[in-house]
């Protein structure tokens, strides 16, 4: 007998067996799925586009969402689901995705992510479009649809028509699989779709075809063309599909107009088999099985279902439509051609009843070196709002002949004219429209790019492609599209303006603070909220309800904003915010952006724009407007772009009242050099075209005002808002109203005028709607025009030389599009001697491979701060890695630099910059506010994490022994962290009142409970009381209202609403007067009696240090007044309001009425009254709300007891108080 085997070995043998076994089946599992990888399941995407047709029809989501339940249900290894509307904002939704399908509007519409897709393709996601979704622009098709799906439909190409189709898959294909051949179904079934040869591609096949025939065919529509006529009665492909050996499948399938199609058997299984071949997966012989789908299954997931009309099941019925007459093309063309020729002629035959006027040169002061002359006026053009100049010379003009009350003025809309001198004379000798509509209201911007219009047009921004390049354009071949959308407001100046090209590639346009809320072609919403809405127009968005709601970027926006974006709309960033009204931008080449900004009362500016910064019209929280949290004794300047607050950046030049419009860079042409690097802006009410060197000053610029040219040396200005609003109409000096300014490619300079007696206020008096372009140029100039071919690299470098910014984009994206070739070249242009001229090439070298970027890298090194500068934003503009040179130039001599490494900085992860911020925020000048400002704008929302590294750093000491620099570090960047250490500093006797102030100030700011409780301490501290209550009382109805403090408040600051006794405030209305503008004119003044007079106007205004600060600041305000204006505004104060102190009245529900200028209109409402009383009133105290007084708060010369005498004093003193 055998000896037994040991347990131990039995269990060896047992374990080297069950390993083998595993080994095995696991080399058979590995084996089959590398062999067969239609045995793994298959993830299904769906991507639904938004809703855009009637009911039943388009139902995107509802198709899509069928077809998925059916698919889940199949009993085939596949999981698919549906994201509905658009672009997912989560991409990971993608990961792992077989096939995706889309089933949506024009392509998709997806912008920037066919990129995205284009690589999940080639790494082997299969991709469908369905019906409109088989049409993208043409543009994109070409790039992505014929690699992908092997053709598209193709405007002017293809052919829509709606007919009954029968359809046969393509045989022994997976496709046809349990599908009948030849069953028929009506839809639109779009044919002549653009496919490639066959020798362009190999793998691209029909999978099911019809023959339409004229019988077939129900309606035909917008897109029928001479290419539907010919292909009648040919076989097309209906379903189509590319089927490469690497990659992802593709597949195009013109169907699904009609939902109901959805319920037909054949119909449903041949999308079903073409999903799942897509899916690289096995589609069973009998076709993908689904089960019948019913009314009410039809009927889920409408966009727009209709009560009482549901969608229909298919009926055979459907297949009995009497055939439509196929259309007489030459008889439609030659319709279409007579009624554009008839609304042509009617818009053209639009002309002024009055005599075009324009101002004499005579009136023009410029300087010695310059001349001023005519070079296109009326009837060439009128009422220009906004122009540009193209490549050629020629200018295209914004017309406003519809503008504000004026609206149906011309009946067939506004309009884009093109004028030209087409003999090389130095004028305009040729015009015509471009285009006009009756949606043109008043444009405020134009932009020209070749053969691309930009028109900003609210609540839109349109793009015109001029195809056939005739200057005219034609709906037929000519292309239409919205950009963006969603401005505000509709012929109202506070809105949407022009588009211009910056140095990077990137353009630039900017929104009044009307608000917005847009989407960009990249998916992401912007939400540009503020409490402003007056001032009529059209306001189709509703703006308000998003103040203080975050972007998709992770930040709160106020409107008054500039946008950066890529030519085709994504990819858009808010560059400034917290505007007024900044009518344009522009960009010198080193990437500097300067704007104006226009406001009355006098508060008019000039300004660098900080990027990302706020100019502070609105507060941090877009609820508020400056007047809510002015403070006390603060000058309006400083109040009005909160100049004091953290959170705000430097407002630059503030010049006072104005109605500044149109602005541009001058860096090389006809000119002087002297004037290179000149920033030009108009200055309609000031009659004036102002110039500008800006300098760098710090992180900041030296802006100091000349005058370019201006028809009112002496300063006597009229007609707007900062000066009363009245005017003389026969005082052709005030008559000049610049609206835009631009440099042509023959290096001169363009000025559109308005010309009117009034600017601002909303309104206009020329009724001949006459219009100016002068040009300012060398005496004795001869305008030549370079001709270049941007199809050689020569010819792409002319451009880029061009004075003028339009053209040198064409030059930029030439030489973009070029490649490396162009390398040699713009490395030779940045020894140009120009400065600005050289500094162009710097934004095109990351672009041009690596050699190119190596180039940019070696500039960061080169003594010009302009030129390293230039270097480090091109390499952030081109999205690379920005962090080892922000790391290497954070010890950068220059403040500029530092300045724009901080705001590079923001939205990266604070972990990775925090080392950076406290090298920054060593060297920082803390009496530089961009430089404190720049900080706090790259640490946004990442403020504890940045503010605690730069205390580790700088190692300040206890609280009261900080640094100013420090202690002003902490003031801007609001950290919640700091509460504590800023209690201690605030309530320390050992610091300076100012020091303690500050500190107090800092907490202010921080919003957050924690420190709206250690205010409240303070405020029972001697040393912080009256500071600490101050800003108890303005945070508690303004960024703490939501803190509930009401009851804390009673007892720090004596606010209690139950105790509150509304006190009836009221100014009566105005009796007529005694005597009259006139009789005032033919008495003598007495400016020493007006000075004594002018004491009985300090219940309302300012005199010295004497009175209230009510009404409008007067001092130097008649030096630049005709009598006639001074006198009507005392006589009659109710004739033209200043802007901004427009009344309002409260009624109160016991009784009585309140009347002043409405200050905050929250819980409490706070209004300030005559003497300049100021009430907090809370709301159960007010019966409804605060309503327009629709008079001036100010007594009429009557009321006050003054004379004719009395009145002629008073203008007589203050024509001479300065």
């Amino acid at each position: 007998m055998a000896a037994r085997r040991p347990f131990f070995y039995r269990n060896y043998r047992l374990s080297i067996h069950y390993h083998a076994v595993m080994y095995f089946v696991r080399l058979v599992t590995l084996l089959l799925l590398l062999i067969s990888p239609a045995l793994a399941k298959k993830n299904i995407l769906f991507i639904a586009g938004n809703p855009s047709h009637a009911n039943g029809e388009h139902e995107f989501r509802a198709g899509c969402m069928l077809l998925a339940k059916a698919l889940n249900e199949s009993g085939l290894d596949v999981e698919a689901k549906v994201h509905y509307y658009g672009w997912p904002k989560d991409e990971s939704i993608f990961d792992g995705v077989d096939a995706c399908i889309v089933y949506a509007d024009a392509g998709g519409k997806f912008g920037e992510k066919y990129a995205f897709l284009d690589k999940k393709v080639k790494a082997g996601m299969g991709i469908m479009f369905m019906h409109y979704g088989v049409h993208p622009s043409k543009e994109v098709g070409k790039k992505y649809f014929t690699p992908w799906i092997g053709g598209y439909m193709e405007t002017g190409w293809s052919v829509n028509p709606h007919w009954i189709a029968d359809i046969t898959p393509k045989e022994k294909h997976p496709v046809a699989n349990g599908v009948t051949p030849g069953f028929k179904s009506f839809d639109e079934y779009y044919w002549n779709m653009r496919f490639p040869t066959k020798q362009e591609c190999d793998c691209c096949h029909a999978l099911a075809t019809s023959v339409p025939t004229p019988e077939k065919i129900v309606r035909y529509i917008n897109l029928w063309n001479e290419h539907g006529e010919r292909t009648m009665g040919t076989k097309q492909a209906l379903m189509w599909c590319r089927d490469p050996k690497t990659g992802g499948r593709g597949v195009g399938f013109v169907g699904g107009h009609y939902h109901r199609n959805w319920a037909i058997k054949d119909f449903r299984t041949l999308v079903l088999n073409a999903i799942v071949w897509l899916a690289r997966s096995e589609v069973p012989k009998g076709g993908v099985p689904s089960k019948p789908i019913t009314q009410a299954q039809l009927n889920e997931n409408l966009d727009r279902p209709v009560k009482g009309k549901p969608v229909l099941l298919p009926t055979p019925d459907l297949l009995k439509y009497r055939p439509m007459k196929m259309p007489n093309l030459k008889l439609r063309e030659e319709r279409i051609r007579k009624a554009r020729e008839r609304k042509a002629k009617k818009n053209a035959e639009w002309k002024s009843d009055k005599k075009p006027a324009l101002v004499s040169l005579d009136y023009f002061k410029l300087p010695a070196d310059l001349e001023v002359s005519v070079w296109g006026t009326s009837p060439n053009l009128y009422n220009p709002t906004n122009m540009d100049i193209d490549h050629k010379g020629r200018i295209w003009v914004a017309e406003g002949v519809n503008y504000r009350r004026h609206n149906g003025r011309r009946p067939g809309g506004d309009r884009i004219a093109v004028l030209e001198d087409s003999n090389g004379d130095g004028k305009c000798d040729k015009s015509h429209t471009f285009v006009q509509e009756k949606a043109l209201v008043a444009p405020l911007g134009v932009a020209v790019f070749d053969n691309v219009i930009y028109v900003s047009q609210p609540p839109e921004l349109i793009v015109y492609t001029d195809v056939d390049r005739d200057l005219k354009f034609n709906p037929a071949i000519d292309k239409r599209e919205v950009l963006l959308t969603g401005f505000n407001a509709k012929n109202h100046d506070h809105s949407l303006h022009s588009v211009t090209a910056g140095p990077d590639g990137k353009f630039y346009f900017n929104n009044g603070n009307c608000g917005a809320v847009f989407k960009d072609r990249s998916g992401k919403n912007f939400y540009m909220g503020g409490p402003y809405k007056g001032g009529g127009g059209e306001w189709p968005i509703n703006h308000l309800a998003v103040s203080g709601k975050r972007s998709d970027d992770g930040h709160i926006w106020t409107s008054g904003f500039t946008v950066r974006m890529n030519p085709d709309g994504t990819k858009c960033e808010i560059v400034g915010h917290g505007y007024r009204n900044s009518y344009e931008q522009s960009l010198d080449s080193y990437g500097n952006t300067f704007q104006n900004d226009n406001d009355d009362p006098p508060a008019c500016r000039v300004s660098y724009i900080l990027e990302y910064g706020c100019a502070g019209y609105f507060t941090r929280d877009a609820k508020q407007g400056y007047r809510s949290v002015k403070r006390p004794g603060q000058n309006h300047g400083r109040a009005h772009w909160r100049q004091d607050d953290p959170g705000t950046m430097d407002a630059g030049h503030i010049y006072g009242g104005g109605s500044p419009t149109g602005v541009t860079m001058y860096e090389n042409g006809a000119l002087p050099e002297k004037y290179n690097g000149a920033f030009f802006s108009c200055e309609p009410g000031k009659n004036t075209i102002f110039h500008y060197q800006p300098e760098p000053k710090g992180a900041n610029f030296k802006l100091e005002q000349k005058n370019l040219v201006t028809t009112n040396p002496d300063k006597k200005y009229a007609g707007s808002d900062f000066v009363g609003g009245g005017a003389n109409k026969d005082d052709s000096k005030i008559l000049f109203r610049p609206s835009d300014i631009c440099v042509g490619p023959d290096g001169a300079i363009y000025i559109t005028d308005w010309y009117d007696a009034r600017v601002g206020g909303h309104s206009d008096r020329d009724d001949s709607c006459s219009g100016t372009i002068y040009r300012i140029a060398p005496k004795g100039f001869k305008p030549k025009v370079p001709q270049f071919d941007l199809k050689t690299i020569e010819g792409a470098i002319t451009a880029l030389k061009s004075p003028a910014v339009n053209t040198r984009y064409l030059g930029f994206n030439a030489l973009k599009k070029h490649g490396v070739k162009a390398l040699p070249a713009v490395i030779k242009h940045l020894n140009e001697p120009n400065k600005h001229v050289a500094a162009r090439a710097i934004w095109l070298l990351p672009h041009l491979g690596d050699l190119g970027k190596i180039e940019c890298v070696k500039l960061l090194n080169v003594p010009d701060s302009n030129i390293r500068l230039t270097a480090y934003r091109s390499l952030r503009r081109a999205d690379i890695n920005i962090l080892p040179y922000a790391a290497k130039l954070a010890k950068d001599p220059d403040p500029g630099i530092r300045r724009d490494i901080a705001l590079s900085l923001r939205d990266l992860p604070a972990e990775k910059t925090k080392a950076i911020f406290a090298v920054l925020a060593s060297q920082v000048d803390h009496t530089d506010k961009n430089a404190i400002e720049a900080i706090g704008l790259g640490a946004a929302n990442q403020e504890n994490d940045i503010w605690l590294a730069i205390k580790a750093a700088m190692k300040p000491g206890q609280p009261h022994q900080w640094s100013d620099q420090f202690a002003k570090l902490t003031w801007r960047l609001w950290p919640s962290a700091a509460v504590s250490d800023l209690t201690a500093r605030a309530s320390h006797p050992g610091l300076t009142s100012d020091a303690r102030k500050l500190a107090v100030e800092s907490l202010a700011f921080i919003n957050h409970r924690s420190s709206a409780d250690a205010m409240l301490v303070l405020a029972n501290n001697p040393l912080t009381k009256a500071d600490a209550t101050y800003w108890l009382q303005r945070n508690s109805r303004g960024e703490w209202k939501d803190m509930k403090l009401k009851e804390e408040l009673k007892k720090y600051t004596g606010y209690d609403p139950s105790k509150i006794v509304a006190t009836p405030i009221t100014v009566p209305a105005p009796t007529k007067p005694k005597f009259s503008v006139e009789d005032v004119l033919k008495l003598t003044g007495d400016a020493s009696k007006g000075k004594d007079t002018m004491m009985r106007c300090v219940m309302c205004h300012q005199v010295g240090k004497t009175g209230a600060s009510y009404g409008p600041h007067l001092q130097g305000w008649g030096t630049s007044q005709t009598a006639d204006v001074i006198a009507r505004a005392i006589i009659e104060p109710s004739a033209d309001i200043a802007h901004g102190y427009e009344g309002s009245v409260i009624q109160l529900k016991k009784g009585g009425e309140i009347h002043g200028l409405l200050i905050s209109n929250g819980d409490p409402l706070v209004i300030k009254s005559t003497g300049g009383q100021t009430q907090m009133i809370p709301p159960n105290l007010i019966d409804g709300k605060a309503q327009p007084l629709k008079r001036s708060l100010m007594l009429s010369a009557d009321q006050l007891g003054l004379t004719a005498q009395d009145v002629a004093d008073l203008v007589a003193y203050m024509k001479q108080w300065k």
